[in-house]
């Protein structure tokens, strides 16, 4: 998610520039690097969202499923607050039940059945099997490209510091993350191309080595092919429903392992 820990934590050094955004016209100060999520949760802010019975609902899941964090971006609905990096000058705004229809549609690009961006292999996504798949490929001659929604490599189970932050003390550094860190710095450096917050929208089989592969980012359709699609979308914790989970101060492991880590 992205930077949570405060300037004042011993454990982190703060190394992200300072920005400012907008949230229901209040101006809030963080720093690049954190989730817009991240930074809203730092000022005390939990209700991001209302439901229909008029409660606030906010941060749940803390990884870009339950959707719990949805709120408008610079007039642009439905994004996830916990998916979207903080940038200076950004305007966000919570939203209502009956979520108004966005007046911004995906620009969508002439559809082409052969691509200029062809690949030989195509990882859709970046945790642990997505990395371990992309350093086995790495040196064999391939074309391959690696996919995922979020803005950085890892995952949750390999999930980073946020670039907001560093290390004050290393000894946080325990076996799993050094491991993430290790896998990612390897697939940096190599020839593997990297499609960094992009969501898959379809996928459409051509013939037996051709697959279309509809990628939206920034509200922007985009076309790849690719020969091969290996699918490492990783797994995710089920959250079991209980009275008073729909508190905005109520989140789940993997959303404070997210606030903890990053």
């Amino acid at each position: 998610m992205g930077g949570y820990s405060t300037i004042n934590d011993k454990n982190f050094k703060v190394i992200g520039k300072p920005i400012k955004l907008k949230f229901n016209g209040i101006t809030l100060s963080g720093f690049e690097g954190q989730s817009i999520a991240a930074l809203l949760y730092s000022k005390g802010i939990r209700g991001l969202r209302n439901s229909k019975s008029g409660d606030e609902r906010g941060l749940f899941c803390g990884m870009g499923v339950c959707y719990e964090c949805a709120v408008s971006v610079n007039g642009i609905t439905g994004k996830r607050a916990c998916l979207e990096p903080a940038k200076d000058g950004t305007e966000v705004r919570s939203l209502d039940y009956k979520t108004p229809y966005n007046p911004i549609p995906p620009i969508i690009s002439e559809y082409k059945i052969d691509s200029e961006k062809t690949y030989d292999i195509a990882i859709i996504g970046s945790g642990p099997a997505g990395l371990m798949t992309a350093r086995t490929l790495i040196g064999k001659g391939l074309k391959v490209v690696i996919i995922d929604e979020r803005m950085s490599l890892g995952g949750q189970y390999f999930k980073q510091l946020a670039k907001s932050h560093s290390f004050e003390n290393k000894s946080l550094n325990d076996y799993q993350y050094r491991r993430g860190s290790e896998l990612i710095k390897q697939v940096q450096n190599s020839d593997i191309e990297l499609k960094l917050g992009n969501t898959v929208i379809a996928s459409e089989k051509i013939s037996e080595n051709h697959l279309n592969i509809s990628l939206l980012k920034n509200e922007v359709i985009e076309l790849i092919n690719a020969k091969r699609l290996v699918v490492s979308t990783g797994a995710y914790e089920i959250a079991r429903p209980f009275p008073g989970w729909t508190s905005p101060n109520i989140i789940t492991t993997g959303a404070a392992q997210s606030l903890l880590r990053s």
